[in-house]
């Protein structure tokens, strides 16, 4: 079942980002992700049409003219500790806000193993839902969201569940 390695994905999703913060990127995983960016650009010319909305694109974000011709050559430039300085710079865990989708009662106590932060549970009509979770053959949707306590204070994530249909 998808849902019993929910959190051990999200936990490897969370160690990848460290890594990449401290800089620990593999040369065959830098070379990978820049094979992989590079191998995306004959796909924004493949018509007219989408080369049109790739120029476009760039005129709207100011990037220089021979944007697209050079991308290769400053694709491939990049170091690994561009790469985590970039990531230090963008990437903010303990800020994020993280929805998970799935039956509460196996996903919720798995999530709550790994520590990254409060899990706060909703019903469908976005109301806070007490613990426990549902009993067990009802089918349950649960949105559980992780972030930093300044994003719980907005309001901006939550969970929502699915009674029994």
């Amino acid at each position: 079942m998808v849902s019993e390695k929910t959190a051990e994905a999200l936990g490897e999703f969370m160690k990848e980002l460290a890594q990449m913060k401290s800089g620990e990127v593999s040369e065959a995983e830098l070379l990978d992700a820049k094979d992989g960016l590079i191998r995306t650009i004959p796909a924004l010319f493949a018509s007219n049409e989408q080369t049109a909305g790739a120029y476009a694109r760039a005129w709207s974000h100011a990037l220089p003219l021979d944007y697209y011709a050079t991308y290769q050559e400053r694709v491939r430039a990049v170091t690994k500790d561009e790469v985590a300085k970039a990531a230090r710079e963008r990437l903010h865990p303990d800020e994020m806000a993280i929805v998970v989708v799935g039956p509460s009662r196996l996903i919720a106590p798995r999530l709550e193993a790994l520590k990254l932060g409060r899990i706060e549970l909703r019903d469908a009509e976005g109301e806070a839902r007490r613990r426990p979770p549902p009993p067990r053959g009802t089918d349950a949707l649960l949105l559980v969201a992780l972030a930093s306590a300044r994003e719980f204070r907005r309001g901006a994530v939550g969970e929502v569940e699915k009674g029994e249909q």
